[in-house]
Formats: structure tokens, sequence, C-alpha cells
């Protein structure tokens, strides 16, 4: 009789233990493996928010070795690699997601993520698998309308980038919002270059900026400290900023969109050979924001003080 009885908590035991471990690596693989996953593998860890049928992101963004110049590196554009960790927060809709610049096209229409506020859907890009879910709570629902409910959670916590360990959201906007202006800046640089539109185009639309407004020109650039050259190899000008705060692209467009006041010294910005080019700007250059300054370091602008 007491053999029976240990024989039948065993078995109670063992099917308890078998659908616990179901339960977790039921939620541990749910997958969406239509989504474009590119094979460039870098550290990405953003939050998407959405909010009113807005989209934001805030977060670290990865860089790469740039094999031309040892030692530099390079900013991702796009945030849909190999290794990237997406937190969502609110409802974001995979729609609006594909048409932004950092996702376009990667798969994401038709679906629908819902995260928690202080626990978020986590899902981690991998190259060959597709967009695992990794953590955190909330739900997608597919593309033939049917809702997944995911309540699960990593161990490493999804809430742990929210804390901002490595990245503020202030550093990570500020970064997103430096970075385009600069993007527009060496773009009216080299405004002869058609190519540039479809990676400028987003940018001028994002920030409710007249993109036939834009002119470029190099009229009165030595009287803000400003110069163009040549970087070798590349068929893009690189705008250099001398000592003195100036604004280059504010030279060529009358409108700023939703831009704030922005100004730069002591350092350059290039476009490199590629496709897309990619967008390098100099260590230890400063933009003046609303009378903050802002200094560049590897990856990220970073909040310096006051002038």
């Amino acid at each position: 009789m007491k053999s029976k009885t240990i024989l039948g908590m065993v078995i109670v035991l063992f099917l308890i233990n078998m659908v616990s471990q179901y339960s977790a690596s039921a939620q541990e693989k749910f997958t969406l493996k239509d989504i474009k996953i590119e094979q460039v593998m870098a550290k990405t860890d953003i939050v998407i928010t959405g909010e009113g049928g807005k989209i934001r992101t805030e977060g670290s963004i990865g860089t790469i070795p740039n094999k031309q110049f040892p030692g530099e590196t390079i900013l991702l554009e796009r945030v849909v690699h190999n290794g990237a960790i997406h937190r969502f927060k609110g409802t974001v809709n995979g729609t609006a997601l594909d048409r932004m610049s950092q996702f376009r096209d990667s798969g994401f229409t038709g679906y629908v993520f819902e995260g928690d506020e202080t626990d978020p859907l986590t899902f981690r890009c991998t190259y060959g698998k597709g967009y695992v879910y990794v953590g955190g709570k909330g739900s997608v629902t597919l593309k033939d309308g049917k809702r997944v409910a995911l309540g699960g959670s990593s161990a490493s916590s999804p809430h742990s980038a929210a804390q901002g360990a490595s990245f503020s959201a202030k550093e990570s906007r500020m970064t997103d919002v430096l970075n385009e202006y600069l993007l527009l800046t060496v773009f009216a640089a080299n405004i002869d270059h058609p190519e540039l539109v479809q990676i400028v185009k987003p940018i001028f639309d994002k920030h409710r900026l007249p993109f036939e407004a834009l002119k470029g020109g190099t009229e009165n650039l030595q009287d803000h400290e400003l110069s163009l050259g040549l970087a070798a190899g590349s068929r893009y000008w690189v705008v250099t900023f001398g000592s003195k705060w100036a604004d280059f692209l504010g030279l060529w467009i009358d409108s700023r969109g939703d831009f704030p006041a922005i100004s730069f010294r002591n350092g350059s910005v290039s476009l490199g050979n590629g496709d897309p080019p990619p967008m390098r700007i100099s260590d230890g250059m400063q933009a003046k924001v609303s009378e903050q300054v802002w200094e560049y370091e590897p990856g990220k602008w970073v909040l310096k003080g006051t002038p």
C-alpha cells in the first residue's frame, strides 16, 4: 500500500513537471517566422511604444566595425538584425512599423503587438529562426486575426532596459533627432546625388519638412566656419564644422518642421560608400539643442551640460 502511494506521488509530480515544462516551452518558442531578420550581428536593445496611434522608439542602437576605417564604428540604420532586442509597450500596429525607416518592409504588416507598460512584451531577432518571444506580458494579434496571449518572463528581465542602465531614454531620443538632422545636413551638401533621396525622404515626412524647399549650395560657408571636402575613396562631400556654433542645414532651408533649433561645432559628418551609404560622425563633435550641449561618443550622443 505504501509503495502504491509513493508511486502515485511520483506519477503526479512527473505530470506536474511535464505540464509546467510544456507551458514554459510553448511560450518561449513562440516565434514569428516570417519577420525578415538581417544577418548582421549587433547589440541593439530598444523599447517600441505605441500611444494614440503613434509609434516612438528609444534605446540603444547597435554599431558594427568600419572596415574602411579601422578603429571606427558605423551606427546601424536598421534595427531588425540578428541579436536585436525589441520591447513593446502599448499597442503597436505592425503595418505602421513596417513604414518606419528603421523597420521598413521587415514583414510586420498585419501583426498587432500589445505590451505591458511595466513588463514590456519582448522579442529577440534571431537570424535563421525569426522573431522569438523571450519574455514580458502582452499579446500578438496574428495576420489571420487570432490573438495570442503571452505572459511569461525570461531569465534576463525585460524590464532591465527600461531602467536605462546603458542608454537613457533622453539620450536615445536625442541620438535619433541629431542623427536624423545630420543625415539631412549631409544630404543637403550632396543634393545632386539622387540615390540619397529614398534614404532621407522618410525623415522629411516624419518631421513635417517640405522636401521641395531644400536647396543645396555653398554660399557663405566660410562666414559660419563650415567647409566641404571629399574623403579618400568617397564620392560624397564631407561637412566639417569649425569652433563656432553653426547650423549648416539652416542655410539651405527656411522651415524647421518639428526639429528644435540645432547647431554643431568641432567635428564632421560624412557618408561612406555602400548601399545604403553609412553615415560617419566624428567622435567629440558637439551639438547645441535648447541651450544644452551634447557630445558624440561611439554610437550615441551624451548630454554634457550648458554652453
